[in-house]
């Protein structure tokens, strides 16, 4: 293998694994709403850090959503539980 005259394949082979992690990257980014071209300048920069860098950060606010849903259910079966010591008598009348 010549370093100083590689070859056609050689050169696509660089090529193509430097833009599948970036095409990865910008395809979850835009996927979750993230800007993509801020990724795929990112992903060009660090192509292999950058896949791990948007799937750490989608995770982080897949959980951070969950937890949110987590509360508001919480939030809203409290609401609609009755208050203690107020409990509706079998003798009050419907109103």
């Amino acid at each position: 293998m010549n370093l100083h005259n590689p070859s056609g394949i050689t050169i696509l082979a660089a090529a193509l694994a430097l833009l599948l992690p970036a095409l990865i990257t910008v395809y979850v980014a835009r996927m979750y709403g993230r800007s993509g071209w801020r990724w795929l300048l990112i992903a060009l920069v660090l192509p292999f850090v950058s896949v791990f860098l948007i799937m750490a950060l989608v995770s982080r606010e897949s959980r951070q959503a969950e937890a949110e849903e987590d509360a508001r259910r919480q939030a809203e079966r409290a609401s609609r539980r009755p208050k203690s010591g107020v409990s509706p008598s079998p003798t009050d009348p419907i109103s």
